[in-house]
């Protein structure tokens, strides 16, 4: 189990994203300016919430101990982070993997079962209740969620007032028309 904590610790995770945005740029994905937002909102995000709540994490006394870590408990910050960033990779497996459906659904049961098994590792070690857990795959979700909608809303409006030709989408270049 704590291998699948040491997945989610933040340096595997961002080296994850940053492989997976890496694939997208060089197949020329727009879509691929969706990890960085996502990235960085998620980690404001639980720097925010976690002083907020302020919840302790389990005690000795409590649960079995297997990790001992500080800090507070409220949202736990590798599920929230998995569900984040692996939820990014997941929302844009089809335009990592191709159009190739059963290598598409292959990666995303990954991806599921991933971030499940960070999530259930964290309760197991004795660092998170399964509250703590929940709430972070659920707030990691909401966020990206959010992200995906803004980023959806923007390419729609850049389409609908420039045309596809000219589109400005974060750091891809625009076409000259014509």
């Amino acid at each position: 189990m704590k291998g699948w904590t040491n997945i989610g610790d933040t340096l595997p995770l961002a080296l994850v994203s940053l492989a997976a945005m890496v694939v997208l740029f060089v197949r020329g994905h727009r879509k691929s300016a969706l990890l960085v937002p996502a990235v960085a909102a998620g980690y404001l995000l639980v720097l925010v919430l976690k002083p907020i709540v302020s919840r302790a994490r389990p005690g000795a006394n409590e649960v079995q101990i297997f990790v001992h870590e500080t800090g507070k408990s409220f949202p736990s910050g590798h599920a929230f982070a998995a569900a984040l960033m692996l939820g990014a990779i997941f929302y844009l497996a089809d335009s990592i993997v191709g159009t190739d459906r059963r290598a598409v659904l292959v990666m995303r049961v990954v991806l599921v079962f991933v971030i499940l098994s960070i999530a259930a590792s964290r309760v197991y070690l004795g660092v998170h209740w399964t509250s703590d857990v929940l709430g972070g795959l659920f707030l990691g979700g909401l966020t990206l969620y959010i992200i995906v909608r803004a980023f959806d809303a923007g390419l729609q409006w850049t389409k609908a007032r420039w045309g596809d030709s000219r589109i400005v989408v974060f750091l891809d270049k625009a076409e000259p028309s014509g």
